[in-house]
């Protein structure tokens, strides 16, 4: 009887173990259940991409720039934003989609501001003698402008290929209202060192440093004067060297009798970019026309350009640049930034030009305090100089200036 007691019990402990067990079971079961549903739930909320490729990363890269563009640009936004797509076993290639986007906007009273041209014409013997006064006025007035920035690279059996846009669309900080495509240009990397581009974009003639009124309109008053242009360039790249030459359409270089006459030109500069400082030097020529056209600048055109920046740990920065030129012209630009807080700044930027041609100078002196607490937002209040020799009023502005970027 006890044996038979024995047994009984041993068979229930064996039954609520294996009830327990199957419990146990059921509830990872169900676990495991929940986490997988989670998971597709993740999945179909994530961004659709072709089919073979998955995305990698998501995530926030310097400002990518050309060789040849203008210093202020460049500063204009610190950051960009990359999605990286790595392809499949069966999919060769690994491509990364680059963007930013930068609004500006201004408040800007301006004293001795061109308020309207009067034209006037006087007959003389027979002659027709036209005289044009522009008339100043202060005037208070709203800027704004915009940019979107995109660049693609991809790899391929033969090297990375990618181009780079950017559209911009202003009102009064210079462009026109309409959105306009100011840079434009694609690439293919031959080699490590070497590539191969063309498009649309700055001048290799423009130095790329020191800057005068930077950040109210991002512009140099002399240096890039041939302005952005169509070319084709090789650049080789090795260490902290770079070197860059190419072939421009300097259209807007050359006029004769039945207009604009479009001259090829040939620009190129050398970069050095160390720890401690940067340096350029470029080069710029454009030969007279053949059957008698006149260029607006001289016949056989040439010009050499230097500039450095020195930054001074995470306290300063100074940068400065300096041009000469088949007319007898010199200018020189200077710009210095030094840190107040880790959220305020302030800079200040000048740049003259001695011209050889009568009532030609040109002075511009910008000076500004900044606050940015973040990369996609700033705010600051400066003051612009401009003294024009060829204009009988000096301008001063004074602006309310925001940066919202992306």
């Amino acid at each position: 009887m006890k044996t038979m007691k024995v047994a009984l019990l041993a068979t229930a402990a064996l039954a609520a173990v294996s009830v327990s067990a199957r419990a146990d079971d059921a509830a990872a079961i169900k676990a495991q259940l929940e986490a997988l549903n989670a998971r597709i739930a993740q999945l179909e909320a994530g961004p659709a991409l072709p089919t073979g490729y998955s995305l990698l990363a998501m995530s926030e890269v310097e400002q990518f720039t050309l060789t040849g563009e203008k210093a202020s640009d460049v500063s204009a936004t610190s950051t960009a934003n990359r999605i990286s797509i790595l392809p499949t076993a069966d999919m060769p290639a690994t491509s990364s989609i680059s963007w930013s986007m930068e609004i500006r906007a201004a408040l800007t009273h301006t004293k001795n501001a061109p308020h309207d041209v009067v034209t006037t014409t006087t007959t003389i013997s027979s002659a027709v003698v036209v005289n044009t006064n522009v008339t100043y006025d202060d005037d208070t007035t709203m800027k704004a402008r915009g940019r979107i920035r995109a660049k693609a690279t991809t790899e391929t059996s033969v090297g990375d290929v990618g181009v780079d846009i950017r559209l911009q669309g202003a009102s009064e900080f210079g462009g026109g209202a309409a959105a306009t495509m100011n840079i434009a240009w694609g690439w293919w990397a031959m080699t490590p060192d070497w590539t191969l581009g063309g498009g649309y974009t700055g001048t290799l003639s423009d130095p790329g440093h020191g800057m005068d009124s930077l950040a109210q309109f991002g512009t140099t008053i002399f240096f890039g004067a041939q302005g952005d242009q169509e070319q084709m360039r090789l650049t080789y790249s090795s260490g902290p060297l770079t070197w860059a030459v190419a072939l421009e359409d300097s259209e807007n270089h050359t006029l004769g009798v039945g207009g604009e006459h479009t001259q090829l030109a040939v620009a190129s500069r050398l970069n050095y970019a160390g720890d401690a400082f940067s340096a350029s030097l470029s080069g710029y020529y454009a030969p007279d026309a053949p059957g008698g056209m006149v260029t607006t600048l001289g016949d056989d055109y040439w010009q050499v350009a230097a500039g450095a920046t020195l930054p001074l740990g995470d306290i300063a920065l100074f940068s400065a640049n300096a041009l000469f030129n088949s007319e007898d012209d010199f200018g020189a630009t200077a710009y210095v930034s030094f840190n107040l807080t880790e959220a305020a700044f302030f800079e200040a930027s000048a740049g003259h030009v001695w011209a050889d041609a009568a009532n030609s100078d040109v002075t511009k002196i910008n000076a500004g305090i900044y606050w940015k607490p973040v990369d996609q937002l700033k705010i600051g209040l400066q003051a612009d100089h401009v003294n024009d020799d060829a204009l009988t009023k000096k301008q001063t502005s004074v602006s309310l200036v925001t940066w919202f970027s992306y």
